[in-house]
């Protein structure tokens, strides 16, 4: 026989836009630091170059870039084909 559980344990939170500003900042500087977190980790496990970037809810930009997001940036954009100018009128 197995004892009863006390607790529910983790609950699955269901995904909706914060509305309240304190609690979205907490939130958003958590899984910030979570995802740079991530983005290093796989970058040093795999040896991946990587960039990401995102805006804040104050609308701060953030960057995050192994080597650096301009280098990225800059490698990602030579391999785009140039834009089709003839249908821009």
């Amino acid at each position: 026989m197995t004892p009863s559980k006390k607790t529910k344990g983790r609950q699955k939170i269901e995904m909706t836009k914060i509305l309240d500003e304190k609690s979205l900042a907490v939130t958003f500087s958590k899984r910030h630091s979570g995802i740079l977190s991530k983005a290093n980790e796989l970058s040093t496990l795999c040896g991946v170059e990587l960039a990401i970037i995102m805006l804040s809810p104050t609308k701060k930009p953030v960057s995050y870039g192994v080597p650096s997001v301009e280098a990225i940036l800059d490698r990602y954009m030579e391999q785009l084909p140039p834009p089709d100018l003839s249908m821009s009128q």
